[in-house]
């Protein structure tokens, strides 16, 4: 029976106590052509409608390996032109990805999105959606200032910021100039997850888990000795993945059989702080995660669990760290399907398309709809009332929120001091109502 609201506390030993989980296994899954009817997890891939036309080069073969991390997950069925499939968001920049398998981003700008003047020139910000001129891309991930791209053959090129190594130079260093699309020396790959914006995280089609880039306690490589390193393999002991999330400091996958492994040194959000992979008993079928800096969010069997170094952005309802998880509330009848976070609110997408967040709402982040509504913090979930269309996914900036409808539309809210809100303008304001994104 559904219930309209849930609060549990759970068990602190293991990490993740008694959860119940949920996932789709993959190990019998190949890769798929993107004309077929496929909808990967909005946060761990595009949802591709079951119209989308061929790919843009039939002679490529294009074809699409990211699993189905998300049983209930809802696909695009294509009604705006052009049609976005999937969204992804870093600290004040979105990147959408069309069912053109082009890529078009806005918002902050320099690095966010390379070196895009052909003059050399830096621009502070992107008020429009801008096309990154890529084409034949299957899956995209974000964070911080930097976004990679996963194409159809299983290349990966990354662009942007590389302040922790995520764009892999020759050799691997971080540096503080923005990077055009750059190709990462790494093959066969079917899912890239950017982890704590400073560790990329890709599973291979053989299932293997690789990582590049810095802060060892989540490459999950303990032989590692350089601070930024180039692609290697995760140790997992022979096991394969299909699903892979974290944040600063910890890191988690999900093998084909259903156990959540995790490493890394964020002691608030991982119960063993080290760089081994190692399991925690007892627990099957996880489904959909993210984390940042503060805390780790997790969907499981329709519901929602938080826990890190903060309750504000964890939607506890208390200001204490939460070492193990949290069964948050949410609100209404509809399970929980997709989480978001950010340094500052949580997000989650609930299946009736409707959207719930708490933390921060000092740019409007909670989508009130009220624009003169102050800017009190929200201990616990809240409607987002100024959104009314059907969200399918929901990706959340530090200080604002865009949604991906069920037609392929974008909306937005929050703050525009970057453009973040794509309506060829930047300003200062509060904005607590969403807004559609233009990408004519």
């Amino acid at each position: 029976m559904k219930r309209p609201l849930r609060w549990f506390v759970l068990g602190a030993a293991p990490l993740l106590g008694a959860l119940g989980v949920f996932a789709c296994s993959s190990s019998d899954q190949t890769r798929e052509n993107f004309e077929a009817d496929g909808s990967p997890a909005p946060d761990a891939g595009p949802s591709l409608p079951p119209e989308a036309g061929p790919a843009p080069d039939a002679d490529a073969a294009i074809t699409d390996a990211a699993p189905h991390f998300d049983a209930a997950s809802e696909p695009v069925q294509c009604a705006a032109t052009p049609c976005v499939v999937q969204l992804v968001a870093g600290g004040a920049h979105y990147c959408a990805l069309l069912s053109d398998h082009t890529v078009r981003c806005w918002g902050a700008a320099a690095p966010q999105m390379g070196d895009y003047d052909a003059g050399g020139n830096w621009h502070a910000s992107q008020n429009s959606p801008l096309d990154m001129k890529l084409s034949n891309v299957a899956e995209l991930s974000a964070q911080g200032n930097t976004t990679c791209a996963r194409f159809g053959e299983g290349s990966v090129k990354c662009f942007g910021g590389n302040f922790q190594g995520a764009i892999v130079l020759d050799p691997p260093s971080t540096d503080f100039a923005p990077h055009g699309p750059t190709t990462i020396p790494i093959s066969n790959v079917a899912h890239v997850r950017i982890v704590g914006g400073d560790t990329v995280l890709a599973i291979k089609d053989s299932g293997e888990l690789w990582s590049w880039g810095s802060r060892t306690d989540t490459l999950g490589r303990p032989d590692v000795t350089e601070y930024v390193v180039g692609p290697g393999q995760v140790n997992l002991g022979g096991a394969k993945v299909v699903n892979a999330f974290g944040g600063i400091g910890v890191a988690f996958a999900v093998t084909e059989q259903g156990e959540l492994l995790t490493w890394g040194s964020g002691t608030a959000m991982v119960t063993y702080p080290g760089p081994i992979p190692l399991p925690l008993p007892g627990f099957v079928n996880v489904g959909n995660g993210v984390g940042n800096g503060s805390h780790v969010c997790m969907v499981a069997d329709g519901r929602l669990y938080c826990w890190g170094q903060n309750g504000l952005q964890s939607c506890s309802g208390v200001a204490d760290a939460i070492l193990s998880p949290l069964e948050i509330r949410t609100h209404g009848f509809a399970h929980a399907q997709q989480v978001s976070v950010s340094g500052q609110n949580t997000f989650v997408r609930m299946s009736d398309g409707t959207i719930q967040g708490c933390g921060s709402d000092t740019n409007g982040m909670l989508g009130t709809g009220e624009a003169d509504a102050g800017a009190a913090a929200s201990w616990l979930l809240v409607e987002a009332k100024g959104f009314t269309g059907h969200a399918v996914s929901v990706a959340s900036g530090d200080s604002s929120v865009c949604v991906l409808e069920q037609g392929g539309s974008v909306q937005c809210w929050g703050a525009n001091d970057w453009g973040q809100l794509g309506q060829g303008t930047t300003d200062t304001d509060r904005h607590a109502s969403a807004v559609r994104v233009s990408f004519e």
